[in-house]
């Protein structure tokens, strides 16, 4: 049996209403005038749900549009979070640098104070001070301190090593190596079988006598470096006079230096 959809019941219900109400005699422009409020009925709501389907399609793109933006703030947040970082790294950075400038200043001016105490033994020929690869270093002959071979400090070298203490107890926050340098001449004997040994015992004699003289031990350390850092040609007896040699380096305290931390690139 064949079904009648929506729209043709509503026809058949109509049709079924119009011969109800001529069987029964009503008037024709009554009976007109309810056929064309329905009909306004019916275009009204026509127009309804048209409005109301618009409606739903500016939601759905609003819907669209939203989610959209939202997806732009999302991005834009992450570009100001990126952002930020950037700019406490730069921060990080820049601190870092004054604070290494201020530290790089504080040893110029040490190395000028201690140039102008060094100065009267710097003259007579005693003792260098130079600055090199960052350091300050203080360097004696070592014919000053000792006879060829021996670690014994001779009188004038510990007079000169008395005036060296006084002037670093004035820069009591510094770590002082004392390194020990020899030529190339081979040396072998019962106390020295080479020059290492040499060059470590003597630069642990100028240690204790600094500590001697007042320096504190936690202040002071000791290397010997043999033959392997020459400052001349060890083919001249000029050459292996100068590479005999004890260095002072004033290192600075590592707890005054500023911190490292890890930086994004």
């Amino acid at each position: 049996m064949q079904r009648f959809n929506a729209g043709q019941k509503k026809i058949c219900l109509w049709i079924l209403v119009s011969i109800s109400l001529f069987s029964c005699g009503v008037n024709k422009k009554l009976y007109q005038k309810a056929i064309d409020d329905i009909t306004n009925i019916q275009e009204v709501r026509a127009k309804v749900e048209g409005e109301l389907n618009l409606c739903g399609q500016t939601r759905d793109a609003l819907s669209l549009n939203l989610s959209l933006t939202q997806g732009q703030v999302d991005s834009l947040l992450r570009k100001a979070d990126t952002l930020l970082l950037r700019i406490n790294d730069e921060k990080t950075k820049n601190q870092n640098l004054a604070s290494q400038k201020k530290e790089l200043e504080r040893q110029s001016q040490i190395f000028q104070d201690l140039l102008k105490q060094f100065k009267s033994m710097i003259e007579t020929g005693q003792l260098e001070v130079k600055y090199e690869n960052g350091r300050m270093v203080v360097q004696m002959g070592a014919n000053i301190l000792f006879k060829l071979g021996s670690t014994t400090i001779s009188e004038d070298g510990q007079v000169a090593l008395q005036k060296i203490a006084e002037v670093l107890k004035t820069v009591p926050d510094r770590i002082f190596q004392i390194e020990g340098h020899t030529d190339n001449l081979p040396i072998k004997s019962a106390r020295f079988p080479s020059n290492w040994e040499l060059s470590v015992m003597r630069s642990v004699e100028v240690v204790k006598f600094l500590e001697m003289e007042g320096i504190s031990g936690s202040h002071l350390s000791a290397a010997g470096y043999s033959e392997f850092h020459p400052l001349d040609d060890n083919s001249t007896e000029e050459g292996r006079s100068e590479n005999r040699r004890i260095e002072i380096v004033v290192l600075p305290n590592l707890q005054q230096l500023p911190e490292i931390n890890n930086v994004r690139q």
